[in-house]
């Protein structure tokens, strides 16, 4: 009596529980390949030694620290790069003071309206 009933619900659900498990097979082994081709053969994780890590070690120096005679001759280097740059950097054309360049902000926009209005 249920098939009579409900029989197209449950026909329904076989239909799409075959190709959601034809999907879910293809992704699974997609997945199957080993953990080992993807970590290199050197690289390894965390060892449990059965001790508690000693954090009391002072980490190591990735580099040497610099000298203060190697901080000062790299500063005196910059310095020349600067002056010397300085010396021959471009000056901007056209109108540079900052009161003229805001009266003409102000007028802009009206100028332009006034250009479009016509």
């Amino acid at each position: 009596m249920t098939y009579r009933i409900g029989g197209h619900v449950f026909f329904g659900v076989r239909l799409l529980a075959a190709p959601a498990s034809v999907a879910v097979a293809l992704l699974l082994a997609g997945c199957a390949s080993s953990v080992d081709d993807a970590v290199p053969a050197g690289a390894r994780g965390p060892v449990n030694t059965g001790t508690f890590p000693n954090l009391n070690v002072p980490p190591q120096q990735a580099a040497e620290q610099m000298t203060p005679a190697q901080r000062s001759a790299d500063m005196a280097a910059l310095s020349a790069a600067h002056k010397q740059n300085a010396a021959t950097a471009a000056v901007p054309a056209g109108q540079t003071d900052p009161a003229v360049l805001r009266k003409l902000a102000d007028t802009h926009a009206a100028d332009t309206l006034k250009e479009i209005e016509q």
